[in-house]
């Protein structure tokens, strides 16, 4: 799929860019079985496939004009960011695990936010304090709010007809203020009938059709 897009649009690509994209998919460890049996060992081929994308992301970001073609780029990017943080919390933090340590740690490892949490914060992984960080915080750049206010942004300076927000628009802008105005702490709460995060459960739920809103109505 990398492959097939990145053909698509190669004209529009630097050497660089291409060269990046050309060495992930000509990787001969795409082709082969994975060994299900040693699960760790994909971990290397999977870190080499997104030291690539970051490159090629790198690449992009840099040599890219800043026309429409790169703020749909964008939205993409924020818009695919947004939806696996979301589905990630829907998996691991909705309902609590035995081993809530490593849930959490794992969460803040796979959105590459471990040190960032550790400046802050000083403590073990909480879930108040990782929600506030991953799911709340504007200022980083893998949290779903910081994705939220660059996708209405990025929709804000689309071309439109009349002064009239867009459906998408109204949508991206009403899921960015719920998200400005939810507690970390309340999300955090388990339901003592359920056991579960009902809250947190609730707010990803919502976060989730509006970002599949948002894609339809832009793609339409």
């Amino acid at each position: 799929g990398v492959h097939r897009n990145a053909t698509q649009t190669r004209a529009h690509l630097s050497r660089d860019a291409w060269r990046d994209v050309a060495a992930l998919c000509n990787d001969p460890a795409w082709r082969g079985e994975a060994e299900t049996a040693r699960p760790l060992t994909l971990a290397e081929p999977i870190e080499n496939g997104i030291r690539a994308i970051a490159a090629f992301s790198g690449a992009s970001h840099e040599n890219l004009s800043r026309n429409y073609a790169h703020r749909f780029l964008e939205l993409g990017r924020r818009i695919e960011r947004g939806s696996q943080t979301v589905a990630m919390f829907q998996k691991l933090l909705i309902k609590p695990s035995n081993d809530e340590q490593t849930t959490l740690l794992t969460l803040l490892q796979l959105c590459d936010s471990f040190f960032a949490y550790r400046a802050r914060y000083l403590t073990t992984p909480e879930p108040a304090a990782v929600l506030d960080l991953l799911a709340l915080d504007e200022i980083n750049p893998r949290s779903v709010a910081f994705q939220l206010a660059a996708i209405e942004k990025a929709i804000h300076k689309l071309p439109k007809d009349s002064h009239v927000r867009t459906p998408e628009h109204k949508a991206a802008l009403t899921l960015l203020t719920e998200f400005r105005v939810l507690d970390a702490p309340a999300l955090a709460a388990v339901d003592e009938d359920t056991g579960q995060r009902a809250n947190l459960a609730a707010a990803m739920d919502r976060a989730e059709k509006a970002l599949e809103l948002v894609s339809e109505r832009l793609a339409a």
